[in-house]
């Protein structure tokens, strides 16, 4: 048993070392600003309510903890109905351990964690690269900088973000490649649809590897269709999806639409986030 718990703890120090390195090596610009945690945890169906209420509860106070923390999201329809996701961003590993360490030592926060534990069923967690020559390309800020618009009148259309995520091929050279073709279409992608604002696109570092994730927002569900039908019609962006399919293993659209009047303290925005839901279409 103490020979499997070292082996452990090497591998766990050696996965650490490694990141850091994968991380570091992105090149330094105003676009380099660290890293995208993505957390999933996957809820007891009949304790959901319970859990929400519960992190709504501490909304503040997780966000007086982790300065980083941009977004809160639940599933509405297309996916797994009981999870929820979060989206923290850090400068590096170092920021990260800090923060969960000071997160660990709080009673209050121990108390929710207390409280929440058993309405969950599974924890996810992977790191993202945010992809600059596409940010460039679109002319995108940082995910961190990035501020929601103001909560639309009542009668409005509720604003989405929709993300659109990439399994690809084993291998290096993958996501590097469709960084390259994404970053030449993305101009004319972007220049089609003036509705539509890219908040994130990136890459894996740590988790599931190969792995792309693009999220974007609209000002309705029917936004996105139109900027998507829009998009199909622009030849650049059509030569940018043709040369990326053949190393995209599988690919999926989910849909996120903003629920703030249940929940206002959690969002992607600066200032404070509030909740959102999420849709896969």
């Amino acid at each position: 048993m103490a020979s499997a718990t070292r082996r452990a703890s090497v591998v766990a120090r050696a996965a650490v070392s490694w990141a850091r390195r994968g991380m570091s090596s992105v090149g330094a610009s105003p676009y380099d600003t660290g890293f995208l945690e993505v957390r999933q945890y996957t809820l007891v169906p009949e304790k959901m309510k319970e859990y929400m209420q519960l992190a709504g509860a501490t909304a503040e106070l997780r966000k007086r903890l982790n300065p980083g923390f941009l977004s809160f999201f639940t599933c509405d329809t297309g996916s797994v109905l009981n999870r929820v996701t979060h989206f923290y961003h850090y400068k590096d590993l170092d920021e990260r351990e800090r923060v969960r360490k000071t997160m660990a030592e709080n009673p209050e926060w121990q108390e929710f964690i207390d409280k929440s534990r058993p309405g969950l069923q599974m924890q996810e967690s992977m790191l993202f690269l945010q992809a600059v020559e596409c940010h460039k390309a679109a002319g995108s800020c940082n995910v961190n900088e990035f501020e929601s618009p103001p909560k639309p009148a009542p009668g409005q259309p509720t604003p989405i973000y929709e993300i659109r995520t990439y399994q690809l091929d084993p291998g290096y050279g993958s996501a590097p490649k469709l960084r390259k073709i994404f970053a030449k279409g993305l101009p004319a992608k972007v220049a089609a649809d003036s509705d539509g604002k890219l908040v994130f696109l990136g890459y894996t570092d740590v988790g599931k590897l190969n792995y792309v994730m693009e999220v974007w927002r609209y000002s309705s569900a029917q936004a996105s269709i139109e900027a998507r039908r829009a998009a199909r019609a622009v030849e650049d962006w059509r030569q940018a999806i043709a040369a990326v399919t053949p190393m995209v293993q599988h690919k999926f659209s989910r849909a996120r639409a903003q629920r703030t009047e249940e929940h206002p303290s959690l969002f992607m925005s600066a200032p404070p986030p509030s909740l959102t839901s999420e849709r896969q279409a």
